[in-house]
């Protein structure tokens, strides 16, 4: 499709099987549109706004977001593989099953929103004040996050394994279910109810 997007403005519009394959949306607003099984790859968005949007089955692999922002938008079942997106925002947004494999999320901002099952592997979440994420079985293995303040967030059943989480806080945190017992918790902040929970996974006995 050779469209420009850049600095357009778009409410309430619908999208389905539709490439947009290296299309630009640089500095374009997208307000409550919904893109179903559509194909971004390569595509060139940044500095572009959602909110209320929402993405599902979306190929945003090779994609440049960077500056991009994102509030209240959902991204259910998206791939963001090799996709730049340094000093994006995402505030309380849905990003259910997506994949982030080898994308470059250094500088972006997170905070709240479910982040269920995606696939965060060997990212860098480091310094994030992540909040009460959602994190329900996330991959999270050998993921940097290093200082980042996690408090109150769900992390039952996430993968843990090989995680860096020195700094971080871990105070309020959901854990059921999830493996432990591998897991480096020197330097971290945790509270009681969370102890609890690593003692037990060591196989104590609480009495």
């Amino acid at each position: 499709m050779q469209v420009d997007f850049t600095g357009l403005r778009l409410h309430h519009e619908t999208f389905e099987d539709i490439s947009f394959s290296g299309v630009s949306f640089e500095e374009a607003e997208l307000h409550h549109c919904r893109f179903i099984r559509c194909d971004f790859s390569s595509a060139r968005m940044p500095e572009c706004r959602t909110e209320s949007s929402h993405f599902e089955d979306c190929n945003f692999n090779n994609a440049s977001l960077g500056g991009s922002q994102h509030r209240f938008t959902s991204f259910t079942n998206c791939t963001f593989s090799r996709a730049v997106m340094f000093g994006a925002v995402f505030h309380h947004c849905r990003l259910l099953g997506s994949s982030f494999a080898s994308a470059v999320l250094s500088g972006c901002t997170i905070f709240g929103g479910d982040w269920s099952f995606v696939d965060l592997q060997y990212q860098d979440l480091s310094n994030q004040r992540l909040g009460p994420i959602q994190l329900v079985e996330a991959d999270l293995r050998a993921c940097n996050l290093e200082e980042a303040d996690l408090q109150g967030a769900n992390l039952s059943r996430a993968n843990l394994s090989q995680a860096r989480l020195r700094g971080a806080n871990l105070r309020q945190t959901r854990v059921e279910g999830t493996d432990l017992r591998n897991v480096d918790l020197r330097g971290v902040k945790i509270d009681v109810p969370f102890a609890v929970a690593y003692a037990k996974a060591l196989g104590a006995v609480l009495e």
